[in-house]
């Protein structure tokens, strides 16, 4: 063998030598991580929701007073006291998508681009979203003309990952008739890897025996959010919806369309 050939065995050796190290140095500093995240009671990365005594959540003393606080308004206004522009952000969402469409076009738009789309379908997604279709009023039973849905848009969440196909997220905007302007947003575990603590005291089972939370926050002044979040193995999904109005009536006809939503 030439010293040439010899000088060729050995650098590639060296070569598989330090990735090699590389990717078991990798590998050691992960399970150190993760045995570190286990060790404070925290959940592992992909590993889903994990269900908590509030106290066990490590919020400050300024966060459990203003969730306190928040909860007693809950439960005698029947939301909580928020002044901030969301509602009519949202509520304004069909205005600004129109204005946003006439000067960018979604075919001119990257895949990686974070911007307004027309469709879900023109997201590269690393997942499947069902989310919601618009009626077609021609197909559509009279009765079911009162919660009529106009699709706005959709936009992605999360992080884009090539390696696992795309986004691993994605939100849609729709109007609906008798509720108002909503977003559904819904983040893919496998895709974004993530986990979720929540404090077992919020947690209901009304979006089809999955763990959920239901909020109402705003004012009159500058309308309310009716917010539904649902848990599975597969998906964290988030349902907002604007109105101007605060009901009863119409904080469950949010929870009914999450539970229509999870049912598609």
């Amino acid at each position: 063998m030439t010293i040439q050939k010899k000088m060729a065995l050995l650098i590639a050796f060296l070569a598989f030598s330090i990735v090699s190290f590389a990717q078991t140095q990798e590998n050691s500093d992960e399970q150190a991580r993760m045995k570190m995240l286990a060790d404070l009671g925290l959940p592992l990365p992909g590993s889903g929701i994990k269900l908590v005594p509030r106290s066990k959540l490590n919020l400050s003393k300024e966060q459990l007073a203003l969730g306190k606080k928040a909860e007693e308004e809950m439960n005698t206004l029947g939301y909580a006291i928020d002044n901030s522009d969301r509602p009519k952000e949202l509520l304004n969402m069909r205005h600004e998508a129109k204005s946003h469409f006439r000067i960018q076009s979604a075919k001119a738009m990257s895949y990686t681009n974070t911007g307004l789309r027309p469709k879900v379908e023109n997201l590269k997604l690393a997942f499947k979203f069902k989310g919601v279709s618009q009626s077609k009023d021609q197909h559509t039973p009279k009765m079911a003309l009162e919660n009529k849905i106009i699709l706005i848009g959709a936009a992605p969440q999360g992080g884009f990952h090539e390696n696992k196909g795309g986004w691993s997220g994605a939100v849609q905007f729709f109007e609906m008739k008798n509720i108002g302007t909503c977003s559904y947003g819904l983040m893919n575990v496998k895709a974004s890897n993530t986990a979720a603590e929540l404090a077992i005291e919020d947690v209901t089972y009304l979006v089809n025996k999955k763990a959920t939370i239901t909020t109402v926050y705003g004012s009159p002044s500058t309308g309310f959010i009716y917010k539904v979040e649902w848990y599975d193995n597969e998906n964290f999904h988030e349902l907002e919806c604007a109105n101007m109005t605060y009901s009863p009536n119409l904080k469950q006809e949010v929870i009914n369309l999450a539970k229509n939503i999870d049912k598609a």
